[in-house]
């Protein structure tokens, strides 16, 4: 996912014509320091929708925007020390070799060392689809703090265990991680040998999910839509990061389910 952040649009976390790229890394331990500035000062490009803590709601954001220089915050990159940063393709290199270094080489080794079983013929064609779950709600449904956790098979009855079960794989809070990635979930519980739809989409009927206040306590949250979306993956021979076609639609799995997606 990180590779594939190559637009300010994509990386913003409000902009409506995204994919909300940036609200699914902001759970990564480096990009917090940066989503409080982004998200509280720099704002996103375009309308500046609700408005954040320094510019009014619907105010332009552009190139002209008055906003702090980051400078002043001190930052420290001795990594890119020497780093002509009025190249673009320099820096855009630098910064990718960096997070294949700290993160894993590329998303087709990472995904398949999960699982041994997994069909290596689909890596050596350059190709394996990628899964996420979308999760969609009024973000002031509950008028309070609250989550919606997801699951592949069956949730403890007792909702303080939770957020601690074994095959608990990821959450979604207002404003946060509205794209939950499921291929390392998939990899580790399902056994399958292949991340191919015809493969992946039986098993995800599996996927389940439970809505939590801040004080566990479960809830029912009337406006949740929980779906599930699918995208193929490919290296072409000579590139360093994988390219992202289609993506689809994969309805059928959570439909006719209470939160589930509402188009069969």
């Amino acid at each position: 996912m990180l590779t594939r952040v190559t637009t300010w649009p994509a990386f913003s976390s409000h902009t409506p014509s995204t994919h909300y790229l940036f609200t699914s890394l902001q759970r990564r331990p480096f990009v917090v320091p940066l989503a409080c500035y982004q998200s509280r000062s720099l704002g996103d490009p375009g309308d500046g929708e609700k408005g954040t803590f320094t510019l009014p709601a619907e105010e332009a954001v552009d190139s002209i925007t008055c906003v702090t220089d980051t400078t002043k915050l001190g930052y420290s990159y001795p990594g890119f020390s020497g780093l002509n940063i009025r190249n673009a393709n320099t820096v855009r290199d630098a910064i990718l070799a960096s997070i294949i270094r700290m993160y894993g080489s590329l998303v087709f080794g990472v995904l398949v060392s999960f699982q041994p079983t997994l069909n290596f013929a689909v890596i050596s064609v350059h190709r394996i689809w990628e899964w996420t779950a979308l999760i969609e709600f009024k973000e002031f449904d509950l008028r309070c703090s609250f989550s919606v956790l997801l699951f592949l098979g069956e949730v403890p009855e007792n909702p303080d265990e939770w957020l601690i079960a074994p095959n608990y794989i990821g959450s979604h809070s207002a404003f946060v991680n509205r794209f939950v990635p499921l291929n390392n979930a998939i990899a580790e519980y399902s056994r399958l040998d292949s991340f191919e739809p015809e493969v992946v989409e039986p098993y995800l009927k599996e996927l389940k999910w439970r809505v939590q206040k801040l004080d566990r306590e479960p809830a029912e949250l009337s406006s949740l839509e929980v779906s599930v979306i699918g995208t193929p993956l490919t290296l072409p021979p000579g590139a360093t990061t994988p390219v992202a076609g289609k993506s689809h639609h994969y309805n059928g799995i959570t439909s006719g389910r209470c939160g589930g997606c509402r188009n069969a």
